[in-house]
């Protein structure tokens, strides 16, 4: 089978694109009703490493990928200004 130039570079793009994902808060309300927020928005690198930034953009967090010095814990940061 071979691959066109947009097609290998279409599968490139997608190999190597950070993963976007949704950081969910879930709770009950008073009514007893369960509800959620998105709390962050998350982007996880092809290394491993994640950034994190919560939706009002007034935190951020990141992670290293686990087996490396540091180990998963994150170091948070707050947005200047």
């Amino acid at each position: 089978m071979s691959f066109s130039y947009d097609q290998e570079l279409h599968a490139m793009v997608n190999d190597f694109a950070p993963r976007l994902f949704a950081v969910v808060q879930e709770y009950d309300t008073e009514s007893g009703e369960r509800d959620g927020e998105i709390a962050a928005w998350g982007l996880t690198h092809p290394d491993g490493h994640t950034d994190v930034t919560s939706v009002e953009g007034t935190r951020r967090a990141s992670t290293r990928p686990s087996g490396r010095p540091g180990g998963s814990a994150g170091r948070r940061t707050s947005r200047p200004g």
